[in-house]
C-alpha cells in the first residue's frame, strides 16, 4: 500500500452509533445545497454517500422533490431506511464512482463530507457529469484546507497534514 493512501473506513462497524457522533445538519447547510444545486419542487436530486440519511432526510422535509440517496454500506443504508418512515426517498446501495443511473437523469447531485472517501475522484466526477442533465448542478460540501488548519487540535499537529492529503483543495475541485 502506498504511504499516502488512506485506508477506507468500514462503516458497517460504526453504523449503529454513527448519528450520535455527528452534529445535526443546520438549516443553513441544507439551504445552501438547495440554493447552489438550483433545486426546486420539480428537481430530481441525488445524495452521493448519504450514510445514515443525516442530510438526506432533513433535505426531504425542507423541500419536496424527487430524492435518491446512494451509499455503499448496507449497514448505513439500513439505519437510514429505519428512519425514513413515509418512505419517500429512493435508497440505493452503490458506489460514487459507478453511479447506477441513466445519463442525464438528475438536476442536482450533491455530496457532503464525502469526496475524500472516494478513491478515484476524477472517475466519480465524470460519472456525476454523465448522470446530470444539461445545465444540472453538482454541489460538493467539504472542508477547505484553511478550515482544516483552523480546526486542528494542537495536541495532534499531524492531523493537518493527514487531512490535507485526504481532502482535495477547493481550487482542485473547481477545475
Amino acid at each position: 500500500m502506498n504511504k499516502s493512501t488512506i485506508p477506507k473506513t468500514d462503516y458497517s462497524k460504526i453504523a449503529e452509533y454513527y448519528d450520535r457522533l455527528r452534529l445535526v445538519p443546520t438549516e443553513e447547510l441544507l439551504s445552501r445545497i438547495i440554493e447552489y444545486g438550483g433545486i426546486d419542487r420539480n428537481s430530481a436530486v441525488l445524495d452521493v454517500g448519504c450514510g445514515t440519511g443525516r442530510i438526506t432526510l432533513p433535505m426531504r422535509v425542507l423541500k419536496s422533490f424527487m430524492l435518491f440517496a446512494l451509499e455503499p454500506s448496507i449497514d448505513m443504508l439500513k439505519q437510514a431506511l429505519a428512519k425514513d418512515k413515509p418512505k419517500p426517498i429512493c435508497w440505493v446501495r452503490g458506489d460514487g464512482q459507478h453511479l447506477p443511473f441513466r445519463k442525464g437523469f438528475f438536476d442536482c447531485v450533491y455530496m457532503t463530507s464525502v469526496i475524500h472517501h472516494i478513491e478515484n475522484k476524477n472517475v466519480a466526477l465524470q460519472d456525476i457529469h454523465r448522470v446530470l442533465k444539461e445545465g444540472g448542478n453538482c454541489v460538493i460540501m467539504t472542508y477547505s484546507h484553511s478550515g482544516i488548519r483552523k480546526q486542528v487540535i494542537n495536541d495532534f499537529p499531524r492531523v493537518t497534514a493527514i487531512d490535507s492529503k485526504r481532502i482535495p483543495s477547493v481550487p482542485h475541485l473547481k477545475t
